[in-house]
């Protein structure tokens, strides 16, 4: 993760059973000097709770993509603009569908970001 540092990750956690190894994630990235936000689908906060990753990531973790803060920015831009990455991460099959096929209006859309799409469920950490 060497060519990670300084980068910021937008982590979108999807509802699967993998969404715990999300957490091992957030502190892997955060130890190799990567700023990691975090935002979780109703689903995935069945499996694992936002606190989790506030306490790992260190920043509020996102339930709600519509709602405006104090400044009144639209979190949704906002978080886009924030992140050179973003990262789905357990990328379930439903999620990969709705981003590969146009099947929703939900996809996640931002201009400059490299999106990675990754299935948690494989990945081994060293």
């Amino acid at each position: 993760m060497a060519t990670l540092k300084s980068k910021k990750i937008l982590l979108g956690i999807t509802g699967g059973i993998a969404a715990y190894k999300s957490a091992e994630l957030v502190r892997l990235c955060k130890k190799a000097g990567v700023e990691v936000k975090v935002i979780m689908t109703s689903a995935a906060q069945e499996f694992i709770r936002p606190l989790t990753f506030g306490t790992l990531s260190g920043y509020e973790v996102y339930t709600d993509l519509f709602k405006q803060d104090l400044d009144y920015k639209i979190e949704h831009i906002a978080l886009a603009r924030w992140a050179d990455i973003i990262l789905i991460a357990p990328a379930t099959a439903n999620i990969i569908a709705k981003e590969h096929l146009p099947l929703t209006s939900k996809n996640i859309i931002a201009k400059k970001i490299l999106q990675l799409i990754a299935e948690l469920a494989s990945l081994r950490y060293k």
